[in-house]
């Protein structure tokens, strides 16, 4: 989706040996919920494997971050990338969710989103796909 293009150039352009910029279209502040398509992937066949759901409605474990903080962190990562952010925050986002519903009852561990940046920019080992 078009809200969503810069979370893809983060993981595409992290290992470049090029100067990159990525837009983050929110200000600095902004508190948003992310969380790597493995892990939903994942999500989605511990449903599949699980025994029978005990509850009708789930939310998603992911992980809750400032704008700024993930700026940084890819910044960090890799020199050669800068974050920019715009002058808008998200409409309709939530800042935090409880996913520990989902979390019990599948036994479910996501991988961090800083993790799975240092596993783009290639410093460190790709996240296993098991749950933790």
């Amino acid at each position: 989706s078009t809200s969503s293009a810069w979370r893809s150039e983060i993981f595409e352009f992290l290992s470049a040996d090029h100067p990159v910029e990525i837009t983050v279209p929110y200000v600095g502040a902004e508190r948003l919920l992310m969380v790597h398509v493995d892990d939903v992937a994942r999500m989605l066949v511990a449903l599949l494997e699980g025994t029978r759901p005990g509850h009708s409605v789930y939310n998603a474990p992911c992980e809750s971050m400032v704008v700024n903080d993930l700026k940084r962190e890819v910044e960090r990562l890799n020199s050669k990338s800068c974050g920019r952010g715009v002058d808008s925050y998200a409409k309709g986002n939530p800042r935090l969710l409880d996913a520990g519903r989902f979390q019990r009852e599948f036994d479910f561990r996501m991988s961090g989103i800083v993790e799975r940046l240092k596993s783009a920019a290639g410093t460190s080992r790709a996240p296993s796909l098991r749950s933790r």
